[in-house]
């Protein structure tokens, strides 16, 4: 129980950190430029500059101004970036419910880290009525996509009957799935995992990975 306790706290803690990819190389005066002519990619670029500190001083304040003005063109990524900037406060006064407006736009624009997001949201009752299901549906968005920390919580809460029963050949092979992908700790959660699991079971775990890797590598 306590193992298991601790993958899912893990992942949670995991699930808000992250660093923001921008080029290396960057002329920020041309880039403002743009932006300041209506430029999306260029007003979220200047965005996650600002976020960054990356050739600017770090302002939290002037990346929401940035994402929003970007967002409001519906620019995905910036949707997804200003949905982020209100759950965790960073530039505007946390707001849940904002977060989730944001989060949905740049979901149903198939942007993965908010279909991510969004499903956290409905599986914790954050700005949304909670609703497992619901999280579960956006959750295999973002794994089918690809999205290693969504494939390892899909699998976690298959493993745990969480929003759909409990079914172990479909947790082992989302954390395979995981695992293969990067995430350090769905081996581990794997592992106790299949100390559950029957030969049969193994064997049908073994077939949806590959029938799941097949699915992913199309889209």
């Amino acid at each position: 129980m306590k193992t298991r306790l601790a993958f899912v706290l893990t992942f949670s803690c995991l699930i808000f950190g992250r660093l923001l990819a921008i080029a290396e190389d960057i002329d920020i005066t041309k880039l403002k430029a743009k932006a300041e002519q209506g430029d999306a990619a260029s007003q979220h670029e200047l965005a996650t500059c600002y976020a960054n500190g990356q050739d600017v001083i770090k302002d939290n304040k002037e990346a929401v101004k940035w994402f929003r003005k970007a967002a409001d063109q519906g620019y995905a990524n910036a949707q997804y970036e200003l949905g982020f900037c209100y759950h965790e406060g960073q530039g505007v006064i946390r707001d849940n419910n904002e977060a989730v407006k944001w989060y949905r736009l740049a979901a149903d624009q198939g942007v993965a880290n908010a279909q991510f997001d969004l499903g956290f949201s409905y599986k914790y009752g954050q700005g949304v009525t909670k609703d497992g299901k619901e999280g579960i549906k956006w959750y295999r968005k973002a794994a089918e996509q690809g999205l290693a920390l969504a494939q390892a919580l899909l699998g976690v809460c298959y493993y745990k009957g969480e929003g759909v029963t409990i079914d172990l050949p479909q947790a082992h092979a989302w954390l395979s799935l995981a695992s293969a992908g990067g995430d350090a700790y769905s081996k581990t959660c794997m592992k106790e995992v299949e100390s559950k699991m029957t030969k049969e079971q193994k064997a049908e775990a073994a077939k949806l990975t590959r029938e799941l890797e097949a699915t992913i590598k199309k889209k």
